[in-house]
């Protein structure tokens, strides 16, 4: 389990860690969906094609971020493609392009 992609440490102090498991093996696909919410701090989520919800950071977005969170907040849709990454947390979306502003 130690060199298992699935399973990553979590620190909790000096009790050596505990692991968490990714929900499934999906790190490295690329999908498409819609971008749902975008907070202020720099974070949001996507509702993918798998109708599973994935986080995303400002850092894994490729275009105008602003211009993408006036989009959302203005309740038109966004729709992207993105790739799945593996996190601590669980899978996240990195690579998240618009697919309107190509």
């Amino acid at each position: 389990m130690e060199n298992d992609p699935k399973h990553y440490p979590l620190s909790t102090g000096e009790s050596g860690g505990q692991r968490c498991s990714l929900r499934e093996d999906t790190t490295g696909v690329a999908m498409t969906g819609e971008i749902k919410k975008v907070m202020d701090k720099g974070f949001g989520f996507i509702s993918g094609e798998d109708h599973k919800e994935y986080f995303f950071h400002r850092s894994g977005f490729n275009g105008d971020w602003d211009e993408m969170k006036e989009d959302v907040d203005a309740r038109e849709k966004v729709y992207v493609e993105f790739d799945i990454e593996a996190s601590p947390k669980g899978p996240r979306a990195g690579n998240v392009e618009r697919l309107d502003k190509k």
